[in-house]
């Protein structure tokens, strides 16, 4: 791997911690490198402290090169799915932020009815629960990002991906701030969006 794309990995990452989109260190993130393999977090990656050791390489047959201690991200079978299935797609990120985390918990019907909100900012599009790590999970993903620019995840969170870490952190901040937006929206409506 070349620092510079190290460093946009890791710049990626910061960013979105700054911004509240991936606290903790349940999120991952992966970004694409020519001609066929991808930079990984590291499981457990706090991204408010990234550094080059908490960035691996895998090859395009999914060999994990990392330093001693160090093992890939729980996604890593998500993040290569996806660039399986979109060639102009460089940056993917799984996160757990806040809002995003409580929509996939509200589940498909209530994802589908707030398209009116959440499809400013992208094509939308929801995946049953799988357990995570799963290649069931990956691959169910992979699909359904074929034709959207988020994924929510039931009870996970949600996938998003972009072209490039810029477009990476606006699309994050957009739906987190959406997300957030339907929530105050139908405080008293626990069970679902409120009809006119």
């Amino acid at each position: 791997m070349k620092t510079s794309d190290i460093e946009r990995i890791i710049w990626a990452g910061r960013n979105l911690h700054a911004a509240g989109l991936a606290p903790g260190s349940l999120n991952s993130l992966g970004m694409r490198l020519f001609p066929d393999g991808a930079a990984v977090t590291a499981k457990g990656s706090n991204f408010g402290f990234l550094s080059h050791e908490d960035i691996l390489y895998v090859d395009g047959k999914g060999k994990v090169k990392a330093p001693a201690g160090k093992e890939p991200c729980e996604d890593i079978g998500i993040i290569r799915a996806v660039f399986r299935e979109r060639a102009e797609v460089d940056f993917v990120l799984k996160c757990r932020a806040p809002h995003m985390a409580a929509l996939s918990c509200k589940g498909r019907s209530f994802i589908e009815e707030a398209r009116w909100l959440l499809g400013e900012v992208g094509t939308v599009g929801f995946v049953p629960y799988y357990r995570p790590g799963t290649a069931g999970l990956a691959g169910a993903v992979g699909h359904a990002l074929r034709v959207a620019d988020v994924v929510f995840i039931e009870k996970q969170g949600a996938v998003i991906c972009a072209r490039d870490e810029l477009n990476l952190v606006s699309l994050a901040d957009s739906i987190e701030s959406s997300a957030k937006t339907l929530f105050i929206l139908n405080a008293g409506f626990a069970d679902g969006l409120k009809s006119e």
